[in-house]
């Protein structure tokens, strides 16, 4: 007899056991499976924070759009790139998703998929003045350009004392394009010289037959790219007349021989 209620009693235990396990699965399904307690808890909070960067991009999207309505508004309105540096700070975006918007266009946060504006590539442009031993001038550089943008004019004439200036390589294209930039999206347009050992002399004179009016300033010796020498003394004086300037227009920069001659208006 007493056999016999040990062996219902293992049975018992055996059983209690078996029912225990069971019961344990089911518990732990009910919290960690895929459609446990924690994985919902998870969506939702994933489903909220979706509804805030929603709702953020909602609110950002209107004021840009009443800012470009209004063309006397002062306000302020951020890039994307602001916008979304800001939801990273307070928590709303990863960088994973910041960075994943940038390169598509678009986020999927829990079941919500958001999309904002794909971050063009841009480009720069960069003139250089192509000498190794000096600064002819300091690089022009032009950023935040896109791709079909026309490409920037270089601003002044390039010049160099001593030097021809031939042009840029490569040659200028009107519009910024993938082909001509390097890895880094950089478009670069060097300044082609040609060396000039000739002397260049400056001459300013009257232009006057019969009467000198002044006597002829001639400046000898100049190198291709100095400044041009300035007409010395006062403004020319002549009786009767008024003067109104030289001709050709003085260049800033010796370029050859020249002679600027005088320009007058009769006042008789």
């Amino acid at each position: 007899m007493l056999k016999s209620k040990k062996g219902i009693t293992l049975i018992v235990l055996i059983i209690t056991i078996i029912v225990l396990l069971i019961l344990a699965g089911v518990s732990i399904s009910l919290v960690a499976g895929d459609s446990g307690i924690l994985s919902k808890a998870l969506d939702a909070s994933e489903n909220t924070r979706a509804g805030v960067v929603e709702e953020e991009k909602y609110l950002w999207e209107n004021e840009k759009k009443m800012a470009q309505n209004d063309e006397n508004s002062s306000v302020k309105v951020e890039t994307q790139e602001e916008l979304l540096e800001r939801l990273v700070k307070n928590g709303s975006l990863t960088n994973n998703e910041k960075t994943k918007i940038e390169e598509t266009g678009e986020v999927t946060i829990g079941n919500k998929t958001i999309v904002f504006e794909k971050k063009e590539d841009l480009y720069s442009v960069i003139y250089t003045d192509g000498a190794e031993s000096e600064v002819v001038f300091s690089d022009q550089v032009y950023n935040g350009l896109k791709e079909n943008d026309d490409t920037p004019i270089f601003v002044g004439t390039p010049n160099r004392i001593g030097y021809i200036f031939l042009g840029w390589a490569p040659a200028i294209n009107s519009k910024i394009s993938k082909e001509h930039g390097d890895s880094d999206r950089i478009i670069h347009y060097t300044a082609t010289w040609k060396k000039d050992d000739n002397t260049y002399t400056v001459t300013y004179t009257d232009d006057v037959y019969g009467t000198v009016v002044f006597p002829d300033q001639g400046f000898e010796g100049l190198k291709r790219g100095n400044e041009t020498p300035q007409f010395l003394g006062n403004c020319p004086q002549r009786d009767g007349y008024t003067f109104i300037g030289w001709l050709p227009e003085v260049s800033p920069f010796v370029t050859g021989d020249i002679v600027y001659k005088a320009q007058w208006k009769n006042e008789n």
